[in-house]
């Protein structure tokens, strides 16, 4: 990913969340760089091996744009529970789950 696509995510991120989010950033050994802006809506669950949290991402893959909702346990992923490769004008406009609109 280039400074440009960081810029991207960062600005789709703001469309879709407002000032609710973030970004991690994942190097890899072989050069390879992931990002995903994300937010989190709060805990779903709690059991043994800790909570459980509802997560929304995007992630960018060349002009398309990932956006996903799932549960998630630290970096594990629990449940996917939406997935969706979206225009990137199309950012705003995705279904938000009426439990998260806040």
């Amino acid at each position: 990913m280039t400074a440009d696509d960081l810029e991207r995510l960062k600005e789709f991120a703001s469309e879709r969340w407002d000032d609710r989010w973030t970004i991690t950033q994942k190097h890899f050994a072989d050069g390879t760089t992931k990002q995903t802006a994300w937010r989190t809506f709060g805990p779903v669950e709690t059991d043994d091996d800790g909570q459980v949290f509802d997560v929304e991402r995007i992630q960018l893959d060349g002009d398309e744009v990932l956006h996903d909702r799932v549960h998630q346990r630290n970096d594990d992923v629990v449940e996917i529970l939406n997935y969706e490769i979206c225009n990137p004008d199309d950012i705003s406009g995705l279904d938000t789950p009426e439990h998260t609109q806040k």
